[in-house]
């Protein structure tokens, strides 16, 4: 083996112990100038704290909560994991496939039991969005992700003050009152809901 090839094998093992060192202080996936804290360890994993592995890894705004868990729910980020593949990170939906959400008199409406609906239990069969019809089916965001009803109304929050839109929040309650109201069932379709015009 040539000198230059014992060199460059040198080289690149001292960079990686370097680079093993300076990690060395922060569990994998922790931020840059992550505070070191010990974690709860524990033989029975049902005690793990899933938040408390999260805060660690910068991703706690779009884990479920923990009962008793306070702090402010992003509902930008679950509108990008649950919403954005449809709808767009834009909310201009995509064209002939899904309806845009800006301007969308459905999501502005003060029918916000329409819109808790929707969110829970998904919608097939045509609707007319701003003056196109778009027959693809919408998944339950609720149901399938199994999300709060906190969780789901800041996704609506996000929705109903972006992109345009300005309109008042969906309390947590009108979730709940729709989960009541209907149970378990399959998606509505837009005549059962009512129509915008």
């Amino acid at each position: 083996m040539s000198i230059k090839k014992v060199l460059l094998a040198l080289s690149c093992f001292v960079l990686l112990l370097i680079v093993s060192c300076e990690r060395a202080d922060r569990p994998i996936g922790a931020r840059k100038g992550f505070v070191n804290e010990k974690l709860e360890t524990s033989d029975d994993v049902s005690s793990v704290k899933p938040y408390k592995v999260a805060s660690i890894a910068g991703i706690e705004d779009v884990l479920p909560r923990e009962p008793g868990q306070t702090g402010p729910i992003d509902g930008s980020a679950l509108y990008v994991t649950h919403c954005s593949a449809c709808h767009q990170i834009t909310g201009q939906g995509l064209p002939g496939a899904f309806p845009p959400l800006a301007k969308s008199p459905y999501v502005t409406s003060d029918n916000t039991e329409r819109m808790a609906a929707i969110m829970l239990y998904g919608l097939s069969g045509p609707i007319n969005v701003l003056g196109t019809t778009y027959t693809s089916v919408m998944t339950s965001v609720g149901m399938t992700a199994n999300l709060s009803n906190e969780e789901l109304s800041a996704i609506a929050k996000h929705i109903r003050s972006s992109w345009g839109n300005s309109a008042d929040e969906v309390d947590p309650s009108v979730f709940e009152n729709v989960r009541k109201k209907y149970g378990t069932r399959g998606p509505f379709n837009i005549q059962e809901l009512g129509e915008e015009k």
